[in-house]
């Protein structure tokens, strides 16, 4: 391509992208950022036309998620925006490190002028970190301040909002800028405690997302010491599920009071880059003793919300964790693996079939269900789920064997992040397998992102569970009242509307895992149909509600007031 005679602010802005390492960015043109787009045509970084902001966002997410690298997605301003919401409020509750760069909306001192929505107030109010740029010199600064705020306190959204003239001002060309080095830092660890943790008899450790980059030393730290260990659902394979030491919580499908038994004789809790967000606690039914949690984190704001600790220490989680095991260097590991195997036979135990949950049309439950799924992604690959049904049996019966081997919507749980989650993992991370797994509402959601993945030739097997209903709200409306309602799905040809996006078809078999594995060698995505039909326990339920809601029907408010005192 020839040089372009002029250098402008867009022309710094993709500049300044690729300095910071930016491979690939994810969005659609609009009328606001053309200017934006005609620089991205003849540079370096990759970009991905998708069909929405909001799946755009979820790519980004997706890239984050799976390679720890930040994501970056564009939008036009006020429509483009308001799409981009839901990516930037899942990055903030899930800790996904992403940028979103949209047109400023413009002043001109008119009400209700086209277009114009409160964006930096949206942004703030969605706790996304939010910068200006009005001025062409202050593009390069800026870029590289937002691209520090992304990760420096821990992965968080950041959103830069430019005004559109800037991109087409006209600047002169600068020369390569040198990358700033994060300066080293030596962590101030309390001797009291190194020294709480070292007398402890049963120390357990508290993993989160923050640890997802540091998984050799936070086994070492497991290993050396003796200690038991369960993660936050989003960290989950950042210690292999079958480790021995790996009590296997999951706290949305799993008790939370058995893993507090297990909690309560525990006399050192080390959580380590945890939010204890709503998720991450079973909805706050964690129980753990102040005076025995250490809590490390690089965010200060995450120390102080939810959990009193003993001791809090803001710092970089592999920093701490390279001079904690320096320190304790010496200490005996505890002995406490048959409390362990309790602990992890009891949860097992309790999960050992989801109530009422689907079957596997023709070829049996769904833990053979996803034992085929387990075999068929490998050790070392990533699944990425939706929000729905599909993602409680996956959290109940799928070991994670690998950092960020099992990604999902968590605090958010947007309904259709799946599918172009799973693509800009894919797009992260191509030489590690990525497998999709999602429901057939969220496909009908955002199927047309199946384009997008046929277009960029990224190697997806994607799983859709069909049961034509939107499953999850479903099996509430029976539980709760007996009927169900504005839950079923219209029914339609997925493979025909696979095919017509570009994607390859395959009905799911009996042996699911090579039809998986076979899929990953086809250099575009393949749905893999995966049907499911009502167990004999959903009817039984579902009688058995109406018997009672009937029941009730039949007696006075009063009578069951009386009723309910008495008992």
């Amino acid at each position: 391509m020839p040089e372009k005679s002029s250098f402008n602010g867009a022309d710094a802005l993709v500049k300044t992208l690729d300095e910071l390492g930016v491979e690939c960015v994810f969005g659609l043109p609009g009328s606001q950022n053309i200017a934006l787009f005609e620089s991205l045509r003849t540079a370096k970084i990759r970009t991905v036309l998708t069909t929405s902001e909001t799946a755009a966002g979820f790519m980004a997410n997706g890239w984050s998620r799976a390679s720890g690298r930040t994501g970056v997605f564009l939008s036009i301003a006020g429509p483009g925006f308001a799409w981009a919401v839901p990516p930037l409020a899942e990055a903030a509750l899930d800790s996904a490190s992403i940028i979103l760069l949209t047109p400023k909306p413009p002043d001109r001192g008119y009400q209700y002028d086209l277009q114009v929505i409160a964006q930096e107030t949206m942004a703030t109010a969605l706790n996304c970190v939010f910068f200006d740029i009005d001025d062409s010199e202050s593009v390069n600064r800026t870029i590289k301040a937002a691209w520090s705020a992304a990760r420096e306190r821990g992965p968080r959204p950041v959103v830069v909002q430019i005004a559109s003239e800037v991109l087409q001002e006209t600047m002169p060309s600068p020369g390569a800028a040198a990358r700033a080095e994060r300066p080293a830092t030596e962590p101030t660890i309390p001797d009291e405690f190194v020294e709480h943790w070292c007398r402890a008899a049963r120390p357990v450790v508290f993993a989160g997302a923050g640890t997802l980059d540091y998984a050799q030393q936070l086994e070492r730290l497991v290993t050396v010491t003796g200690a038991a260990v369960f993660t936050t659902p989003s960290a989950r394979g950042v210690i292999r599920e079958d480790h021995p030491l790996c009590l296997r919580a999951d706290l949305l499908s799993d008790r939370v009071d058995i893993l507090n038994d297990f909690l309560g004789s525990a006399d050192a809790v080390l959580a380590l880059g945890c939010r204890f967000s709503h998720n991450g606690t079973g909805g706050f039914g964690l129980k753990i003793a102040a005076a025995n949690l250490l809590h490390v984190d690089l965010d200060s704001e995450v120390l102080e919300a939810n959990y009193r600790a003993r001791w809090a220490l803001c710092m970089d989680i592999g920093d701490f964790l390279s001079h904690f095991l320096r320190r304790i260097q010496g200490k005996s590991a505890t002995r406490q693996q048959a409390s362990v195997d309790a602990c992890r036979g009891r949860l097992r135990a309790a999960r050992q079939s989801v109530v009422c949950e689907p079957v596997w049309t023709g070829h049996g439950q769904c833990q053979d269900l996803f034992a085929q799924i387990r075999d068929g992604i490998q050790d070392d690959g990533i699944l990425v789920t939706d929000t729905g049904l599909h993602q409680i049996l996956a959290r109940t019966y799928l070991d994670a064997l690998g950092p960020r081997g099992l990604i999902f919507p968590s605090d958010f749980q947007s309904m259709g992040f799946g599918l172009p989650a799973a693509i800009g993992a894919g797009l992260s991370l191509p030489d590690r397998s990525v497998t999709a797994l999602i429901g057939d509402g969220s496909l009908l959601m955002v199927g047309g992102e199946l384009a997008t993945a046929s277009r960029e030739k990224v190697s997806l097997p994607i799983l859709v569970f069909r049961d034509g209903y939107l499953g999850q709200i479903r099996m509430q409306q029976l539980e709760n009242y007996g009927h169900e309602s504005a839950t079923a799905l219209q029914d339609f040809d997925l493979e025909a509307y696979t095919r017509s996006l570009g994607a390859e078809y395959v009905l799911a078999g009996a042996n699911l895992a090579a039809q998986i594995q076979l899929a990953r060698g086809y250099s575009g995505p393949t749905i893999i149909e995966v049907r499911l039909a009502d167990s004999r326990s959903l009817g039984a339920m579902t009688r058995r509600v109406r018997r009672k809601n009937a029941l009730k029907s039949a007696v006075s408010p009063g009578i069951v007031s009386l009723l309910r005192r008495l008992r």
